[in-house]
């Protein structure tokens, strides 16, 4: 455990340091507190994360799901953000996910609806 005298010296040699002054240090040290990003405002890569990986994910469920309009392009990139982030929140590497076929029927009378094949 630091003494007083210590922490006193600490403080007043932070107030000497500049910090970074390139753009790329600006950008390093922007990350210095991020441990697995679990918790951004956003889904975006990580640094260590392939963002081939994430925009692969997002064809793959507009391909499969086909969304119309703003609310089912809104529940599919809900989609795709929980199956990313449970991906990083698990540690895996390089998304293989079996992504079942879920063929979309449309009869009269009973709207767009999704029907579940049982396996």
């Amino acid at each position: 455990m630091a003494t007083q005298r210590q922490k006193a010296a600490n403080q007043k040699n932070a107030q000497n340091s500049p910090g970074p002054a390139t753009p790329e240090g600006k950008e390093t040290a922007s990350q210095n507190a991020l441990k697995h990003g679990l918790l951004a405002a956003k889904t975006a890569t990580l640094p260590w994360e392939d963002p081939a990986e994430l925009e692969q994910l997002q064809a793959q469920m507009q391909q499969q799901w086909q969304p119309q309009g703003d609310l089912e392009t809104a529940l599919v990139g809900q989609m795709v953000a929980a199956l990313f982030e449970t991906a990083r929140s698990r540690g895996e590497r390089g998304l293989h996910l079996p992504l079942p076929e879920y063929p979309r029927t449309a009869g009269k009378g009973q709207g767009r609806r999704l029907r579940v094949h049982p396996s």
